[in-house]
């Protein structure tokens, strides 16, 4: 799974080609079965399965299934290649670059891993640590960080009156805007400020599951 480690196998990959390489690659697009690595923060007995294969015991994790929309080869050149995968939670690119190098029967293991993307936040928009150290040493956080309400704009959003935030921010239901609401719903203020995540109590009502604000508007 990784290139640190004991060597436990080699193999001669200089007749895979790249055809070879692009087929086999496509047949793991999809819902597929998965099995974790042992180094791995998944849990046996509550216990993280890296700290069982850290004191030598013997552990392996039971597959499951993880959906993978696309696999692009980009570059390839023998014994090594690069691949872009477009996957759901909980796929693991370590297990999937050594099934790889197992249907192709020399093995492979991963060598270099970077996200360019999760959800709708973008490497493009992202800044360093070094980056973030020196706006706060500038005074100038706020100017780097992003509103709560942009990590949950792909929800279905709702503006609350001052009235429903009191509600909100109390624990309380309010009334749902329209019959059977989504499943769950960002509340945000009249100047677009993420107040809660709201979820269905019934067909006619939502209460809130998170609550972000902390002041409670007076009456």
């Amino acid at each position: 799974f990784d290139r640190e480690g004991k060597i436990i196998a080699t193999a001669d990959p200089s007749a895979i080609t790249r055809a070879a390489l692009q087929q086999t690659i496509s047949q793991f697009v999809g819902d597929i079965q998965q099995v974790p690595p042992v180094f791995s923060a998944l849990k046996k007995d509550g216990v993280p399965l890296y700290r069982l294969a850290r004191q030598g015991r013997a552990v392996t994790a039971p597959p499951r299934t993880v959906h993978i929309s696309a696999i692009d080869l980009l570059a390839f050149e023998p014994p090594q290649a690069v691949i872009s995968v477009t996957c759901g939670a909980g796929t693991y690119i370590r297990s999937l670059v050594h099934d790889i190098g197992q249907s192709l029967g020399v093995g492979a293991h991963l060598t270099e891993l970077e996200r360019v993307a999760n959800g709708q936040w973008r490497i493009e928009t992202a800044i360093t640590l070094d980056e973030l150290a020196d706006a706060v040493a500038a005074g100038r956080l706020a100017d780097v960080l992003q509103p709560l309400a942009a990590a949950v704009s792909h929800l279905p959003a709702i503006r609350l009156s001052p009235a429903q935030i009191r509600a909100v921010t109390t624990g309380r239901r309010i009334a749902a805007p329209t019959p059977s609401p989504a499943p769950v719903i960002a509340a945000l203020d009249e100047h677009g400020k993420l107040v809660a995540i709201l979820v269905p109590a019934d067909e006619n009502q939502l209460k809130p599951r998170k609550v972000f604000q902390t002041t409670i508007p007076s009456a």
